[in-house]
Order: C-alpha cells, then sequence, then structure tokens
C-alpha cells in the first residue's frame, strides 16, 4: 500500500493535508517573492537523517543537483527542471529557490519532492542503483528490510524530529491478486489492503462478509485515461 505523509520515510520542504493544502515539513515556513519566482524557506532545526546524519541546508541544494544531472537520469524533473539556483543562507537556516519563469504549481510539486541526503549523491551511478534499496531519510518510519518481490519492513524512527509514531514496525507486502489479499483479511495476516492492485470492485461484497473488515472510499485527484495515437 502507499505511504502517506505520517509514515513515508522520505520528507519533503512540505506536505499536502487531508485538504490539499501545504503544510510544513522539512521547512516550518516559506515565502514567495512578488515576482512569482523566488520561495523562500525556513528549514527546521534539530532533524536528522536515518543514518544520524544532520539535516542541513546544503541537503536541498545537492537534491536539486542530482534531480537536474544528466548522469542521474531522473525520471521526472517538472518544476526542478524550472530552477535556477538554490542558494543556502550564511548561517543555513535558509534556502531560496529561484526559477526561471513563474511555476503555479511549483510548491505542491517541486515543494513536496522528497530531499534526500547530500552524502548519498556524491556518486550519481551508485545513487540510481543503490539509494532506492538502501533509503536514508527524515521520516518517522525507516527501511529495515527489503525482500524483492515479497515484502519491504520499516521499524519506528525513535529520532524522530516530529512526533513519535505509534506503531514498532510496517510491513509491505507484495501481494499478486485480490484473492489471496481477501484469504490474508481473512486469517489477520494483513490488516489493510490498499492500491491499484487491491481487491476489485467485483469482490467488495465479498470484502464486506468478513468479519471486522471496513470498506473505506475516498475522493482522489488521480485519473486514468487511455492515450489513442492515429496513425
Amino acid at each position: 500500500i502507499g505511504f502517506d505523509m505520517f509514515s513515508a520515510p522520505m520528507e519533503g520542504l512540505v506536505a499536502l493535508d487531508e485538504n490539499l493544502a501545504p503544510m510544513p515539513r522539512l521547512a516550518t515556513e516559506y515565502s514567495i517573492s512578488d515576482d512569482g519566482l523566488s520561495y523562500t524557506f525556513t528549514l527546521r532545526e534539530g532533524v536528522k537523517w536515518h543514518n544520524g546524519e544532520d539535516f542541513v541546508a546544503d541537503d536541498v541544494v545537492n537534491t536539486w543537483k542530482i534531480v537536474n544531472n544528466p548522469d542521474f537520469g531522473t525520471y521526472n524533473t517538472f518544476g526542478w527542471d524550472l530552477v535556477t539556483e538554490v542558494a543556502a543562507s550564511k548561517d543555513g537556516t535558509q534556502v531560496t529557490i529561484t526559477t526561471a519563469e513563474p511555476y503555479a504549481p511549483f510548491i505542491s510539486s517541486t515543494g513536496i519532492a522528497p530531499i534526500v541526503p547530500s552524502s548519498a549523491v556524491t556518486d550519481p551511478a551508485a545513487f540510481a542503483s543503490d539509494f532506492g534499496r538502501a533509503l536514508i531519510g527524515t521520516g518517522p518510519f525507516k527501511l529495515e528490510e527489503w525482500v524483492p518481490q515479497q515484502q519491504i519492513s520499516f521499524v519506528r524512527n525513535d529520532d524522530y524530529w516530529g512526533e513519535t509514531a505509534i506503531l514498532d514496525k510496517l510491513i509491505y507486502m507484495i501481494v499478486p491478486d485480490d484473492n489471496t489479499q481477501l484469504v490474508q483479511l481473512r486469517t489477520g495476516e494483513i490488516q489493510v489492503a490498499s492500491s491499484d492492485s487491491a481487491i476489485s470492485a467485483l469482490r467488495l461484497e465479498e470484502a464486506l462478509g468478513i468479519e471486522g473488515v471496513s470498506i473505506l472510499e475516498t475522493p482522489s485527484p488521480a485519473w486514468k485515461h487511455f492515450d489513442l495515437k492515429i496513425i
């Protein structure tokens, strides 16, 4: 199932709340210049990466550099590709991000993008091949183990800057079909089934028949579509 902002191991400068409004994460506040080209973020103090390093302004600067580094080959650079400069203040408490032109969704797209530690991006090739399976973030849970095609487990980050998580551990199991998911829900092996590959609408009544199982429906800004190319 997908991460939400209260369990994700990676965090951005801001996050979006349930009303899609920006809320503080690694930045406590931000301001936008009158010309709409510069965004100044005040960074949160006392934040540590999962490896024990301090979160600093250079981490934001170097995240921008690795995103736009052709040797890394970022899949999606929307927003970041409009950035002309990321400058840290002399005292390291603020970062100003300047764009080449006004970009309305900057905060809700680039502002929420995960920041990575500087130590992880010194070698773009190694970062591209290794970081995804050895995540180092600042979030309330940190990576414990990744078993390919089986499960990913996270443990509570007791050094988290915010409110400490209630759960000791999260296990995300990779289940290929909804039949197996229904069996696991009945036996209590799993507690939540979610994502695009979760239980289909055709088996909704069957899922509702499982004692203690609730079906939650939530609105989403996402959409699905078919791309057709006519020759």
